[in-house]
């Protein structure tokens, strides 16, 4: 009884069609003596062969079969698609909000919108008399101080201000 290993990427593994070509590799091959047909049969004199249909056709020959070749386990087809899509990303990739597309935006207002409505949420706001914020815009102008703002828990933010060290 015959016996054969399945590979479990049953994905990975490329069917041999004819002899050692695969699937890809015949389509290029027919697509270029395709293009070499219809040179032949389409470019006056009809029928014909010409020194100008001689050249294109082995121009179109040599161009596309190398597409064909294997290497390192992929055909050159698809180490030029990889090698162009490296060289036309950005080289530099800076992130900002506005990047996203309006239907982001809608998006994510719909599901704040949807959340505010779940759950309630307490906000404290204390009001500062006039003087309290005049005290304050000094003690923060004070070049003898430094203020400190730190992320807390659940989206507070505390606010520190201490003298500097010298």
């Amino acid at each position: 009884m015959k016996t054969a290993i399945v590979p479990a990427q049953v994905t990975t593994v490329e069917d041999r069609i004819a002899g050692n070509f695969t699937f890809v590799q015949l389509l290029i091959l027919m697509f270029a003596g395709g293009l070499a047909t219809v040179v032949y049969l389409l470019i006056a004199p009809s029928y014909h062969f010409t020194p100008f249909k001689i050249v294109t056709i082995l121009t179109i020959v040599f161009l596309l079969t190398p597409l064909a070749i294997r290497i390192r386990g992929k055909i050159v087809a698809d180490w030029l698609i990889i090698l162009t899509r490296f060289y036309q990303r950005p080289l530099r990739y800076v992130f900002t909000k506005n990047d996203r597309e309006p239907e982001a935006f809608d998006a994510i207002k719909t599901n704040k919108a949807e959340n505010k409505e779940a759950a309630t949420v307490e906000t404290v706001t204390e009001s500062v008399t006039f003087e309290e914020h005049t005290k304050l815009k000094e003690l923060l102008s004070n070049p003898e101080f430094a203020v400190r703002f730190v992320v807390a828990e659940k989206g507070g933010l505390n606010v520190s201000v201490a003298p500097l060290k010298r």
